[in-house]
């Protein structure tokens, strides 16, 4: 009956995510790899500066003045604001521009200079002497000031003096001949437009003459001013009347309800503002007056006195006659107020209509006079602005200037050697560390008990370290040649795990596999079958890898040695097949000759039959087989196993195939008990793989006894 643990939980793609903890142990684990590349590479820097030719650098400062020179006091065509960041960067970079090197090259007849380029032809273009000149420029803008350092390194001192100086009065010069291109090119462009002008105000004129010529009138303006002043004069009469109108038309309504009473009616303002009527009653009161005064001397019947009284009484009756006859007045003067109404309201309305009128020509007057005020106004414009080009042509002034020319460099530039070699073991070591991390990155194997556990699903039933001997593919009987060793120790415990794993009648069978060739199978199967042995139980190592066989060849086995083929193929029965070992209880079953058709032979109950013989016969059985993902033979012999374990190499098998190995096996229903690590080292940076502890650990050599192997046993 085949053992194996229930089925182990989807485990998902392992992520490429790489914490700081994990780089750290990658760096300590490859730390020969940086320290080699450091190395290298400072004994490059270390080459590079020795041969580095002796060069001279020269050095020339110039200002970028905070605002555009003005020779005269106008604005220029064009101005800009050498405040901003971006101007002063942009004449930076236009220092070395090409056209500002080749008036360089041409200037100082570089192509003819042999001290320029020493070991370069002589018959080289203008743009590649500019571009070897760009190389040899370096212009940078000092903090917080408007100063530029433009600097020219060349292996002569003369030569670099001659070029720094030449380059920064090329640049100035350009911007000179850039600036004057501008003004003569404003200065054209302003003539066509001063001229385009001129026509457009001419014509303007002509039209606003012939409107006027036309309507006869020299202002509309003043005529309407006029207008204004009349309506003001018409409506300040036509209000006053009114206003008399309503007053009389009022008292007139009065007087109808005062018949009778004359005092009352003389109390009416219309009555009131009568002339007549006002003289008599001045005259009243003065009477009244003069009777008052009498009155005081005399007596009433004293002549005066009835004299004084009879001229008032006199005034007063005429008084009364006047407002008696006042309806007729107020009537005739409400007539006389209404018929100046009228007039003024006639008179008032045919000056509205005349200011209409005037305001209807005024509106073409207007747009007319507009376009000629407009017109003449820009074309005085640009005629002053012409005037100021023609004025300011050939003053042109730079707004940069040379305020320390360069001197002769007294000492070379060459780099110290220390501080190159230094900077190139860095760069070594950053290149170092980049390599280790893009390695760990890609690297998508399993390297630890605790990543194989959690990314498979699995437990891990033992864990085979890697030793000297086993790097260099000696000793593949390790149990039994190095019984004291960590190696051997590690089998024991996977004999112990998987002894434990039930019952001894369903632990019998036991399959190693793996999901790629090459990962330990035949060495786990081997070494395994050596720790059944030494228990005292007969054991049967098979080897059912009919395609590659590697048993028969741990135990040097010609390839024609019978074996399971001739089992499957009826040709020999099993206790002719079995090999003995030098091992006690130990016997060996290898692959035999290859057959054309394997996974056919192995796909026939013989095998089963195969199986079952052995199991009377022997204790235990331990069965080598091919790679899950290689082919499917393997498929037909898991049923036939108690315990499967699945051999990963650790820092190889990627998990991509590990987790489809462990797929496909789930989906045929036949999960693995547990797999097993090989190949694992011991420690990685400063931690170690799966509990091992260090130096002079319960893991170190000869713990667990003398290496030396017992003397039953011979080599094979």
């Amino acid at each position: 009956m085949r053992y194996a643990l229930p089925n182990p939980p989807e485990a998902s793609e392992p992520a490429s995510s790489l914490n700081g903890r994990q780089l750290f142990q990658a760096l300590i684990e490859k730390w020969w790899l940086i320290l080699m590349l450091s190395l290298a590479m400072g004994a490059l820097g270390f080459i590079y500066a020795r041969r580095m030719p002796t060069n001279y650098l020269a050095k020339v400062v110039l200002q970028v003045d905070q605002e555009e020179q003005k020779l005269i006091g106008i604005e220029d065509v064009s101005r800009q604001d050498l405040r901003a960041s971006e101007v002063v960067n942009t004449i930076i970079q236009s220092i070395k521009n090409s056209s500002v090197l080749q008036r360089v090259v041409k200037s100082n007849h570089l192509a003819s200079e042999p001290l320029f380029l020493p070991n370069s032809p002589t018959n080289l273009s203008e743009a590649r002497l500019a571009g070897a000149l760009s190389g040899m420029i370096t212009a940078k803008l000092r903090p917080e000031t408007r100063l530029i350092d433009l600097t020219v390194v060349h292996p002569s001192a003369e030569m670099a003096q001659k070029l720094a100086n030449s380059v920064a009065q090329e640049f100035i010069s350009q911007n000179l001949d850039q600036r004057f291109g501008a003004t003569k090119a404003a200065n054209e462009l302003l003539y066509d437009e001063a001229g385009k002008l001129r026509d457009k105000l001419e014509n303007s004129e002509k039209k606003l003459q012939a409107y006027k010529e036309l309507n006869q009138t020299v202002s509309l303006e003043e005529r309407q001013n006029i207008i204004v002043e009349k309506l003001k004069g018409l409506n300040l009469k036509y209000t006053a009347a009114k206003a008399d109108c309503l007053q009389f038309e009022a008292d007139l309504k009065q007087i109808q309800n005062l018949t009778n009473q004359p005092d009352a009616i003389l109390t009416l303002s219309s009555v009131l503002q009568d002339p007549a009527t006002s003289e008599i009653r001045r005259k009243v009161v003065e009477q009244e007056a003069q009777v008052a005064t009498l009155s005081l001397r005399y007596k009433p019947k004293y002549p005066k006195m009835v004299q004084a009284q009879q001229q008032l009484d006199d005034l007063k009756a005429a008084l009364r006659h006047l407002a008696l006859s006042a309806p007729k007045l107020i009537q005739s003067s409400y007539e006389v107020a209404l018929a100046r109404e009228n007039s003024f309201a006639n008179a008032l309305k045919e000056v509205q209509w005349e200011s209409l009128e005037l305001d209807k020509k005024g509106i073409q007057f207007n747009v007319l006079m507009r376009d000629v005020l407009s017109d003449r106004a820009l074309y005085e414009s640009v005629l002053k602005r012409l005037k100021e080009t023609d004025v300011s042509k050939g003053l042109e002034k730079t707004s940069i200037a040379v305020v320390e020319p360069a001197g002769k460099p007294g000492k070379s530039v060459k780099p110290s050697t220390s501080l190159v070699t230094a900077l190139a073991m860095v760069v070594g070591l950053i290149l170092g560390v980049g390599i280790v991390y893009l390695l760990k990155m890609f690297d998508n194997s399993i390297r630890t008990v605790d990543q194989a556990e959690a990314v498979l699903g699995l437990p891990v039933l033992a864990a085979i370290p890697v030793t000297k001997r086993l790097r260099n593919g000696n000793s593949l009987h390790v149990v039994a040649k190095e019984p004291g060793s960590i190696c051997s120790e590690a089998f024991r415990t996977l004999r112990t795990t998987t002894s434990i794993l039930g019952r001894d009648a369903d632990k019998r069978i036991l399959l190693f596999t793996s999901a790629d060739p090459d990962e330990g199978k035949t060495f786990f199967s081997l070494n395994h079958a050596i720790c059944k042995s030494q228990e005292g139980k007969r054991t049967l190592l098979i080897d059912l890898d009919l395609r590659r066989p590697a048993v028969g060849e741990c135990f040097s086995c010609p390839p024609e040695t019978p074996g399971v083929t001739n089992y499957l193929l009826g040709e020999s029965s099993l206790s002719d097949l079995v090999q003995t070992t030098p091992y006690p209880n130990l016997h060996i079953l290898v692959a035999g000759p290859k057959i054309p058709n394997p996974a056919e032979e192995l796909g026939r109950d013989t095998i089963r039959k195969l199986i079952e013989e052995a199991g009377q016969e022997y204790d235990h059985i331990v069965i080598d087989t091919p790679p899950i993902n290689a082919v499917s033979d393997t498929f037909l012999i898991l049923p036939l196993a108690h315990i499967i374990c699945l051999v990963v190499r650790a820092g190889k098998t990627p998990q991509r195939a590990i987790l489809r190995a462990v797929e496909l096996m789930s989906r045929a229903n036949f999960s693995p008990a547990g797999i097993v690590l090989n190949f694992l080292p011991p420690r990685s940076g400063l931690e170690y793989y799966y509990h091992y502890s260090p130096r002079n650990g319960y893991k170190s050599e000869g713990v667990y006894g003398v290496n030396y192997p017992p003397k039953a046993l011979i080599d094979p």
